[in-house]
């Protein structure tokens, strides 16, 4: 059993700046969204698990969520029965980023 790999606000805003490539993914809801978003492609646990094949295999993978609890989950089942080796969870979520990288974003 492999264990969920998590990355921090902090490691994700350098890739940001350092231009590495990397899929971002949203798992929340619509509403969250727009309250605040750091980008990625919007999915929710159900359109993820429908769209396997639609999930990057060749470069890392990143799931957020409000405060990564959500995101953990679907990190560790992506993981563990479907054989993913390159999916993260950003840890602590949304709200890490916007206590420790954009302190102006919207809180909820």
């Amino acid at each position: 059993m492999q264990s969920v790999k998590n990355i921090s606000v902090k490691e994700l805003h350098q890739k940001i700046l350092a231009g590495e490539q990397f899929y971002l993914i949203d798992v929340r809801e619509q509403f969250e969204r727009d309250i605040c978003n750091i980008g990625g492609e919007m999915m929710n646990f159900t359109e993820i698990i429908n769209n396997l094949d639609k999930i990057p295999r060749d470069i890392p993978v990143i799931l957020y969520c409000h405060f990564g609890e959500r995101s953990y989950l679907i990190t560790q089942i992506l993981t563990e029965s479907a054989n993913f080796d390159n999916i993260w969870n950003l840890k602590e979520g949304i709200n890490a980023w916007a206590t420790e990288i954009d302190t102006s974003m919207t809180r909820y």
